[in-house]
């Protein structure tokens, strides 16, 4: 994952007229090489993750049945990877729509308030470590390490209070037992291992854009 002291920048583009959601990250691809002459390449990395495995008592989710993938909300569409995300535009602001190919489309909602929650109808594990990924309040990176392929339905459950901590020693784990509490209830588990990731190497980038 992206450290929280990365450097952020706001791009607005325009899509071209009929281009499909699933489009919009080669075009974004191919604006930055155009515009801020990125190079990149991909790599790998040993370091500290934790891996989505089977916990004791096996796996508790339903195979996943006939999916009609919901519409995405126009106009709030935003890519953190290859992974989409967009916030409701209804009366139901609290809810967003996450997916990407393995997630399939997830429906979150919740706040500090209350019961954080992912609906996922069609789902793989693979996804779902996709998914802790994204939505898990850490840096270190999540894989799957279950082994198991095909998809699932699945409703996954963190309640906030869990989360709380008196210190910043403790925040972690207090965050990997709220979360944890969840996945075993899905007859799974975060387990802190040493893995191999994937990683995206910046060759050359320049700071500001060429013009139009």
């Amino acid at each position: 994952m992206t450290s929280p002291s990365s450097p952020r920048f706001d791009i607005a583009a325009k899509t071209p007229q009929g281009a499909s959601s699933d489009q919009v990250p080669e075009m974004v691809r191919a604006l930055l090489a155009d515009r801020f002459k990125l190079i990149t390449h991909r790599g790998t990395a040993e370091r500290a993750v934790y891996a989505l495995v089977v916990a004791k008592g096996g796996l508790k989710v339903q195979p996943a049945g006939p999916v009609a993938e919901p519409a995405w909300s126009e106009g709030a569409l935003k890519f953190y990877g290859d992974v989409l995300t967009s916030q409701a535009s209804n009366a139901d602001a609290s809810a967003t729509t996450i997916g990407n190919p393995r997630m399939g489309t997830v429906r979150e909602t919740g706040d500090p308030h209350r019961t954080w929650g992912w609906e996922a109808p069609n789902i793989t594990l693979g996804g779902l470590a996709d998914l802790l990924d994204k939505v898990g309040p850490w840096e270190t990176p999540v894989i799957d390490k279950t082994g198991l392929a095909g998809r699932y339905r699945l409703v996954l459950e963190v309640a906030p209070s869990d989360l709380k901590s008196s210190t910043a020693d403790d925040m972690e784990q207090r965050i990997l037992g709220g979360f944890n509490d969840g996945l075993r209830k899905l007859g799974l588990q975060l387990e802190r291992r040493k893995g191999t990731v994937e990683t995206l190497v910046v060759d050359h980038v320049e700071k500001t854009p060429s013009g139009n």
